[in-house]
């Protein structure tokens, strides 16, 4: 095995020797590429079903109304995968590779499990359950079409998604972000093929989606099944050990009840849309969502970027050097934020244009775009303030931010808003929700920074 300790000791004496911008660049820029990547996946099939044959608009809709189901299983990947790669890399800092070993075996087999449960259940329970989550009478047929061929294989996906956190986790970062490369390479070839040349609707974008996902199973095997691999993946590890399991569930818990909340709020978002605004406003959600989800996903990564970067400092005790990082990321998560609001502000026309052409559709959906990105700047002082919590240690911060933002803030004001307002007070209840836990935040954070003052020199 190659010794995690070399590629430690690099990461160290780089963290160590680098000015903090510099550094901010080089661990951010490919983070923020892997993220961007997988909104890119969400964008580019969104606008092949916009104008597809026998598709279009109600079929946006469709997909908005499936994203809840794709997001508990993103969450199950969190609670595998990311839970797994961090203890798998505290294992082989320690030189422990039998751990690391079964930490791994685990981990394929309860994703596995734990994948193959969700789909069944969500295959015998998929009338009710599109119902509950904002189908209605106009896209449920498409949404049905998706998830009966999506489902089945979708295990593939997930399981390279998961194990796409181990592989970077072991010291191949540019492997794991060529794995999902492949995925969106082969999602913008097939998908279209399916989709424009053999015409088989909602039903060609799963398989592309499910095919795809094997596709980029194979390479991710192979890194661990091959002879030379530096980080194998055995039989005879792959028994279920309590003490394993524990170990993943407790790194991985947070964050999976962060993305299931999220997921779940997603479900009462499309359900409050339904019921006020029908299918228009779905599928208007669903031509927003596409757009939004790459500005947040360029945030998310630029504050996995700098994670080991604030985490570093804030062990050697260069406090200093701690509010340097959060100082800069912030300045830029929040000017990003500007940028996506500008955006959305002057150009929404434009930005809506490319998946709709409904008169109807396109102004709610543009002003939706302009509401919900109200906040956006807000959010990226959130999500860099969540990763300085995160870094130092501060989880259960970080999980209480994330919690009370999506149930405290977010869900009661969807109920109440749109008594209001009607379907526009769903729109509302995503930037008010935003700058109640900005609020939040702030005054969590004023309290971090007198406690760093007391931090011994």
């Amino acid at each position: 095995m190659k010794a995690p300790g070399v590629r430690e000791k690099e990461n160290i004496d780089d963290l160590k020797g680098d000015k903090i911008s510099r550094l901010i660049v080089k661990y951010a820029v490919p983070s923020i590429v892997g993220t961007i990547v997988i909104g890119l996946y969400t964008v580019i099939t969104t606008i092949y079903i916009a104008y597809g044959p026998g598709l279009g608009e109600c079929a946006v809709g469709a997909m908005s109304v499936c994203m809840p189901l794709t997001l508990i299983g993103s969450a199950l990947c969190v609670l595998t995968g990311g839970g797994a790669a961090t203890r798998i890399s505290i294992a082989l800092g320690n030189n422990d590779k039998q751990m690391a070993y079964t930490l791994l075996g685990n981990a394929f087999i309860l994703s596995f499990i734990l994948f193959t449960l969700l789909n069944i259940f969500t295959l015998v329970f998929i009338n009710p359950i599109l119902s509950i989550i904002g189908a209605t009478d106009d896209n449920i047929s498409y949404a049905k079409d998706f998830m009966i061929i999506y489902l089945p294989l979708v295990v593939f996906l997930m399981l390279s998604f998961s194990l796409n956190n181990v592989i970077r986790a072991s010291g191949h970062p540019k492997k794991a972000m060529t794995v999902m490369l492949l995925i969106l390479i082969f999602n913008i070839v097939l998908v279209p093929y399916f989709v424009f040349v053999l015409q088989w609707g909602m039903k060609g974008v799963a398989a592309a989606y499910s095919i795809s996902g094997i596709i980029s199973f194979i390479p991710t095997m192979h890194h661990f099944l091959k002879k030379d691999s530096d980080f194998p993946l055995l039989f005879k590890y792959m028994k279920l050990q309590r003490k394993a399991l524990k170990s993943i569930l407790d790194i991985g818990l947070s964050p999976f009840l962060v993305q299931f909340t999220a997921a779940f709020v997603a479900m009462i978002i499309n359900n409050r849309l339904k019921v006020y605004g029908g299918m228009s406003a779905i599928t208007a959600y669903g031509v927003a969502y596409p757009i939004t989800i790459l500005f947040i996903f360029t945030l998310s990564g630029l504050s996995q970027g700098v994670q080991p970067i604030i985490g570093y400092n804030y062990g050697a005790n260069r406090i200093d050097m701690v509010l340097k990082t959060f100082k800069i990321t912030v300045s830029i998560g929040v000017v990003i934020g500007i940028f996506g609001l500008l955006l959305s502000l002057f150009f929404s026309s434009f930005l809506v244009g490319i998946y709709s052409t409904s008169p109807e559709i396109t102004s709610q959906a543009i002003l939706c775009l302009k509401i919900i990105l109200i906040g956006l700047p807000l959010s990226g002082f959130q999500m860099v303030t969540n990763t300085l919590f995160q870094s130092i240690g501060s989880t259960k911060k970080a999980f209480y931010l994330s919690i009370t933002r999506q149930l405290v803030f977010l869900v009661p004001a969807a109920f109440i808003f749109p008594l209001i307002w009607g379907v526009t007070g769903v729109w509302y209840s995503i930037p008010v929700s935003d700058s109640l836990s900005t609020l939040l935040a702030i005054a969590i954070l004023f309290l971090q920074l007198r406690s760093f003052k007391n931090v011994p020199k």
